[in-house]
């Protein structure tokens, strides 16, 4: 423990592998990388003396990028030299150098040598002695047995038993023992297991000990897998939250010791500079993020603003992935403004990386950079600070896009503002272009398994958002009352719908006239075969409700009440926005009369459905939000 092995490396010693990449087999030293263990070698590249890196970098990015990289893979060693030339020729020394982490713990010798005994059984596979094990492990202090869990564990993965490995070093991180190398193994367990509240844990204590430990690149490792964790549980939970407080003080603390201090190159008359930082453009599903950002580029005043946009992901993947973007790109060459593309793919995977993406922003020369999400990279980055003010926008759930690390926070919502994690401001609300797209017919209702005489109810929602007794109460009368009328679920399939007919007492006679269509590429062009758009409630939507509208299809939403009693649940974005007719009092009688009447009434239908591109119309514009956002920069934070 705490020892340092070393080794020249000889030309001969030394083959090409593909492209930037070059490499060495046989190494003299412990296992290195593996599946469960991707930063598990504690090995360093010298070139000339001088550390080569980012350890632990990804194959293919090796091959492609070259710059130094280098992975230490079971036995073998994966490498590029600094300038790309071939490091059997280029007469520069490479040599190896192993370093243990620090270990302060000195085990008593009956204790080491139970351990050494145990774990050369396990390397040899055989059957471990069961009173050698008690012994090693069931007594001492915490520190002991923590010590020897992960001796153990690390003797499990070395023997390929990576489960079995993962749970001893599980069992020495809960006794205190935290270490980075002994991290991803236990992430991986925790989340094949299905262990959510262990794994919630693991995150908190990981950014803890990161920040202790002050190691940048465990904290990339942390938030990149906890941004990985919220977002595989989103679509099933109203939130999980992003900013957890114990994660973000502690990423906090350590970007703050790392943060840049870039300072204005241009003249102090010249206009002040935002640089939109994409979120989604390389989506394949749709996702407006982008698309609000990029409506501001676009209506800014050029004269007070020099506004660009950012993105993350090359032009030309973005294109392949998402080609409608094509379209954007004519709109910022006409105008004149400019998107700058970098390549992020190897940022957040090591802090070397993040820090040179930073770096590259900071080169922007921007007064301000813009975020629409506070997750994983964006939130490394807004800790880096690469610009002098972070600004967040705040476009929907409050935890996922804002964090403490921003400046201000600008709204077009008042409820997220109200829960604000930022000093916020409330700009004018607009909703971007590619909302109001019209299909060109909409689906045939024989697809959709509903009769072409019915009338037809549609909601389009996240899955969750089905989940509340209320609406089921109102749609089981509805449907009861009405045996002509129908109900189409979007964003809910028929196994979900099972568990909640279930558990919200459904009827049958509903039951048989409710088609559960899933997430649909064709958004549009589904809604747009409905009769009756009814939002999702007491948790309303926003973006659906607007393409109802436009789409001339008969809209049913919420009064907005949580500015009442402050003990809300309900959340009407449209109602916020609009008003109109659209919106009902959140009242169940309510809420049923007012559907009853749009069933029986074409005539009231026809007129909702008249007013909706109207109401839409209201909203296109991005410029007045531009303007609100200009003057609070100008007057309040860059005043001369």
């Amino acid at each position: 423990m705490g020892s340092e092995r070393a080794a020249d490396v000889a030309p001969t010693d030394i083959r090409h592998e593909s492209g930037a990449c070059w490499q060495i087999r046989g190494l003299p030293f412990p296992p290195g990388d593996d599946l469960w263990r991707p930063k598990h070698s504690r090995l360093i590249l010298l070139e000339d003396g001088q550390p080569l890196g980012p350890g632990h970098a990804f194959h293919d990015h090796i091959r492609q990028w070259g710059g130094g990289g280098y992975s230490h893979w079971l036995g073998w060693l994966y490498f590029s030299t600094g300038d790309g030339s071939d490091p059997r020729t280029n007469g520069k020394r490479y040599h190896l150098e192993w370093r243990d982490e620090p270990e302060t713990l000195v085990p008593q010798p009956w204790r080491w040598g139970r351990m050494a005994r145990l774990v050369d059984a396990v390397h040899r596979r055989d059957e471990i002695d069961r009173g050698e094990l008690i012994a090693a492990l069931s007594t001492g202090s915490m520190a002991e047995r923590a010590w020897g869990f992960h001796a153990l564990g690390d003797a499990f993965l070395d023997a390929g038993m990576g489960p079995r490995g993962a749970m001893q070093l599980w069992r020495a991180w809960q006794l205190g023992r935290r270490r980075h190398a002994m991290w991803h193994p236990i992430q991986r367990w925790l989340s094949e297991t299905g262990q959510t509240e262990s794994l919630r844990s693991l995150y908190r204590n990981g950014a803890v000990a990161a920040d202790k430990a002050d190691d940048p690149d465990w904290m990339c490792d942390v938030l990149a897998g906890y941004e990985t964790f919220i977002f595989s549980n989103y679509e099933q939970t109203r939130s999980l939250p992003f900013q957890d407080d114990i994660i973000i003080d502690a990423a906090a603390r350590l970007l703050a010791r790392h943060a840049l201090t870039p300072t204005r190159m241009r003249p102090d008359h010249a206009p002040i500079r935002i640089g939109y930082l994409l979120t989604g453009e390389a989506e394949t599903r749709y996702c407006s993020l982008a698309e609000i950002a990029l409506e501001l580029v676009l209506a800014h005043a050029p004269h007070m603003v020099d506004a660009c946009a950012i993105s993350l992901h090359p032009r030309e993947q973005i294109l392949t992935q998402n080609p409608p973007f094509a379209e954007w790109l004519g709109h910022l060459d006409a105008a004149g403004r400019v998107i700058h593309h970098f390549d992020a793919s190897r940022a957040s995977a090591n802090f070397t990386d993040t820090l040179a993406l930073a770096l590259a922003l900071a080169g922007l020369d921007l007064d301000v950079l813009v975020f629409a999400g506070q997750t994983g990279l964006r939130l490394l980055l807004t800790g880096l600070r690469p610009a002098p003010m972070m600004l967040g926008l705040g476009l929907g759930e409050i935890q996922l896009f804002t964090s403490k690390l921003l400046d201000l926070t600008a709204h077009i919502n008042i409820k997220p503002a109200m829960d604000g994690l930022s000093p916020s401001v409330v700009l004018p609300s607009f909703m971007p272009r590619g909302r109001f797209h019209h299909p060109q017919r909409p689906v045939d209702r024989q697809t959709l398994g509903v009769p072409a005489e019915a009338v037809l109810l549609m909601s389009s929602a996240r899955a969750v958002k089905f989940r509340e007794p209320e609406y089921w109460q109102v749609m089981d009368r509805v449907l009861q009352a009405r045996p002509n009328t129908w109900l189409a679920l979007v964003g809910l399939d028929a196994a979900e719908f099972d568990g909640i007919a279930q558990a919200y007492h459904v009827s049958a006679a509903a039951c048989g006239r409710i088609r559960c269509l899933g997430w649909r590429s064709d958004h549009q062009a589904v809604l747009g075969a409905a009769d009756i758009f009814v939002d999702t409630f007491p948790n309303g939507g926003g973006y659906s409700v607007f393409e109802a509208l436009n789409l001339g299809v008969a809209t049913l939403a919420l009064e907005d009440d949580y500015l009442l009693p402050f003990e809300e649940r309900s959340w009407a974005v449209a109602a916020e926005i609009v008003g109109g007719d659209i919106a009902v009092p959140f009242h169940m009688e309510a809420v049923t009369a007012r559907l009853l009447a749009l069933i029986d009434d074409p005539a009231l239908r026809s007129k909702l459905a008249t007013d909706g591109p109207r109401l839409a119309d209201a909203v296109r514009s991005a410029i007045p939000c531009a303007r609100a956002l200009e003057q609070c920069l100008l007057q309040d934070w860059f005043r001369p």
